[in-house]
């Protein structure tokens, strides 16, 4: 079984969402941000069968992983052929990041082994709620958004694009001088930012700025596939209190009227982000596994 792996990059970005963009699974590891702007972090490499995307890279502890093929193949159609690919290379088929369905099918038709992922299952909301934070449930979001708009009554929103992208990195330059750098992932983000507005029409992102009296205070990137916009990128000032949550319910209520739902990506087992997730109480944590196929 031949599978010829290379290396992508931005430029790939029209090929790669051919591939990803039927798939049913919401998940942020099946978009453009996550696969290419991921890649060197995980040393992905990217090869195409039979109108199937795969993907080759490395697990969190090193070892060689491949991400669920997603094309015209089923889940276990691809499984089959990464097994056989494998085989041939005296390896063990891992695939990492697999969405719970897809896990769940390949494990009623290979012999496997799953093991879920604490800590990167995808955060599901409604778009309609991000938008307009109804109810007692998300009254203390909705508070805070009122109060930044009553202080900061010049505040402004506005769509990312070739004519702010200067600004946009000037703010993520002043936050990421306040920020440790010293956690490789937070390190890596660094230039992933970088990479997603340099190549940010190229990569086909949304975006919103905010601003307050015109200076730039938070920034949001992201993209949208089927009937989910997928948030990669969102920071913004806490010197302006409650600017985080109002750059959220604008880009939803900008963005999103055609989707349903709105994937925030995963906490990656950090306490504190994962306490912000729940606070806007999601409709869905999309959970993922690790599969062994024998």
């Amino acid at each position: 079984m031949q599978l010829d792996f290379c290396r992508y990059t931005p430029a790939d970005a029209q090929s790669v969402r051919r591939y990803i963009s039927g798939q049913p699974y919401r998940s942020c590891d099946f978009t453009v941000a996550g696969l290419l702007l991921w890649a060197d972090y995980y040393g992905y490499e990217f090869a195409v069968r039979d109108d199937t995307l795969f993907v080759r890279g490395r697990a969190e502890d090193g070892r060689t992983a491949y991400l669920l093929p997603v094309g015209a193949m089923t889940p276990v159609q691809g499984a089959e052929v990464l097994r056989a690919y494998c085989r041939g290379r005296g390896e063990a088929p891992l695939l990492t990041f697999v969405p719970q369905e897809a896990a769940e099918a390949i494990a009623s038709r290979l012999p496997c082994r799953l093991e879920q992922q604490a800590g990167w299952s995808d955060y599901l909301y409604l778009r309609e709620k991000l938008a307009t934070l109804p109810g007692n449930a998300l009254h203390r979001k909705s508070n805070r958004v009122s109060k930044f708009m009553r202080e900061f009554p010049d505040y402004s929103f506005e769509r990312l694009g070739n004519a702010n992208l200067a600004d946009a990195r000037a703010l993520i330059a002043s936050l990421q001088t306040a920020e440790s750098l010293s956690d490789e992932r937070l390190a890596y983000e660094a230039k992933l930012i970088e990479t997603a507005l340099t190549c940010f029409s190229e990569l086909g992102f949304s975006g919103g700025l905010l601003r307050v009296g015109g200076q730039p205070v938070a920034l949001t990137v992201g993209d949208s596939m089927g009937d989910t916009l997928y948030v990669h990128i969102e920071k913004a000032s806490r010197a302006f209190e409650g600017a985080y949550e109002t750059v959220n319910l604008l880009f939803a209520s900008s963005f999103g009227a055609d989707v349903v739902y709105v994937n925030r990506e995963e906490d990656m087992g950090l306490a504190n982000l994962r306490l912000t997730k729940m606070s806007y109480k999601p409709w869905k944590l999309a959970q993922k596994y690790t599969a062994i196929v024998k």
